[in-house]
């Protein structure tokens, strides 16, 4: 029973963190105990999905370059990109780079506007793995041209069971083509 209440105080709190668990067969033997877990189950209700994000990370995407894509403006000055395809370095908490496909307008009368598309993180750190998202960009203020972009993610690899949920802004450098992200991981 001692190694029960002990292993079942490792899994909560801070240690929910998946870097720990894979101590906990360890830890088991350690301390004697007849039976390692192997680690989290979904049945096991010390890693029910909880309240409180299990983690909070914060990266920036910088632009690196066009691959395709076609705009256009309309005859009532509405800037239309359909189809573009683009990548971004990224660093931070997370690192590597993301493939971005996505459409959107921008009204060059009121620069406002708005995007959205599809996005692949391919990541090698803290490990190797994706993050596939939808993303949607809002536009203000140009010529500044200010961004507020949402994401929703999920993992695969390193990255597996991750759910993603994200805010990005360039209100700390107006105008660039760096973005900040701030995300929570469920």
């Amino acid at each position: 029973m001692r190694c029960r209440s002990l292993l079942s105080a490792l899994r909560v709190g801070e240690m929910r963190r998946s870097w720990i668990l894979g101590l906990l067969p360890a830890v088991a033997l350690a301390v004697g105990c007849e039976e390692a877990p192997l680690g989290p189950s979904a049945a096991d209700p010390l890693f029910a999905p909880a309240s409180q994000p299990l983690m909070v990370l914060t990266w920036q995407i910088t632009f690196d370059r066009y691959y395709s894509g076609e705009s256009f403006v309309t005859p009532s000055g509405i800037f239309q990109a359909r189809d573009v395809d683009s990548g971004y370095v990224v660093t931070g908490d997370l690192e590597g780079y993301v493939h971005m496909v996505g459409n959107g307008m921008l009204d060059l009368r009121t620069g406002h506007g708005t995007s959205s598309g599809t996005a692949v993180y391919e990541l090698t750190e803290p490990g190797v793995g994706t993050l596939e998202c939808v993303w949607k960009v809002k536009r203000y203020d140009l010529p500044l041209s200010r961004t507020y972009s949402n994401w929703t993610c999920s993992g695969t690899g390193y990255y597996e069971g991750w759910k993603v949920k994200a805010e990005g802004t360039n209100e700390a450098n107006p105008g660039s083509s760096q973005a900040i992200i701030t995300a929570e991981v469920r």
